[in-house]
């Protein structure tokens, strides 16, 4: 059997979901925000991991980094696979949604 593209879109939809949760489920929880000590850095409220990202980083990128922590991660993975279990190739939020899955793999999807 033949996959339609409406069925590999929603597995790319899946997959993408898939990789933000393990990540997510991986990293120390948020929410995280960014301090100076003595430098940029991003901070989490758990005592045994408080700094999460220092050395280099500038303050906007500590800014997204705290803004962007696993949480969100989660909220998007639900969020695509909210799409994915409705997924309608004709929709125009579909296309974001796929933008949103490329982002996440690393790889353009095909067209």
């Amino acid at each position: 059997m033949t996959e339609t593209r409406q069925e590999t879109a929603a597995g790319y939809l899946r997959e993408a979901a898939d990789e933000l949760r393990a990540s997510a489920g991986a990293a120390t929880p948020g929410p995280w925000r960014s301090d100076y000590s003595p430098w940029p850095c991003v901070t989490s409220a758990n005592p045994r991991h408080p700094i999460i990202a220092e050395y280099g980083a500038t303050w906007d990128d500590s800014e997204y980094i705290a803004i962007v922590h696993p949480g969100v991660g989660l909220a998007v993975a639900d969020l695509l696979v909210a799409i994915f279990d409705d997924y309608d190739d004709t929709r125009e939020v579909a296309g974001y949604a796929v933008s949103v899955a490329a982002a996440v793999l690393g790889r353009s999807w095909p067209s």
